[in-house]
């Protein structure tokens, strides 16, 4: 099983620039423009889940606020910055993360929001708000995916 050790090593330059941009934003550094210009969601996702886990709310805020990534209609990219606007504490997308929930039922999107929730943030009050969340839109939910999200707070609350 596996990739066998004589295998190929990928070389891919867009993936070492896009992991080095998100790398980046240590220092409070965002792409430009033209660096993202021909990013479409794969681009996006990659950079969000590899922003350091050190990232302030505020960049968060300023990152949406230049590419309006809790917009998107991309449900990969909007899941993936929702999860991190809520590891850093940012209130401020609760209501787009409340949104997101009541209206996907996709588990692909309910464990990372629902796990981000519970466990990645560390607050109470995200536990709370997460069992509310579940509780008014439960009954939208597949019963595995109702299934999953049990065990994701039998695991973490």
């Amino acid at each position: 099983t596996g990739i066998p050790s004589d295998a190929f090593e990928p070389d891919s330059s867009v993936y070492k620039t896009i992991v080095s941009l998100a790398n980046e934003s240590v220092n409070g550094r965002m792409p430009r423009e033209d660096e993202i210009a021909e990013w479409q969601g794969q681009e996006w996702e990659l950079y969000l889940d590899n922003l350091p886990k050190s990232i302030e709310a505020s960049q968060v805020l300023a990152l949406d606020s230049r590419y309006k990534l809790s917009e998107s209609k991309d449900y990969e990219v909007k899941v993936s910055f929702l999860q991190r606007a809520i590891s850093c504490g940012c209130k401020a997308y609760y209501s787009e993360v409340e949104k997101t929930l009541k209206e996907v039922g996709r588990m692909k999107y309910l464990r990372p929001l629902y796990t981000a929730l519970v466990k990645d943030s560390g607050n109470e009050d995200d536990k709370v708000f997460a069992k509310r969340l579940f509780s008014e839109a439960r009954e939208c939910y597949h019963p595995i995916a109702q299934g999953v999200v049990e065990a994701i707070f039998g695991k973490h609350m």
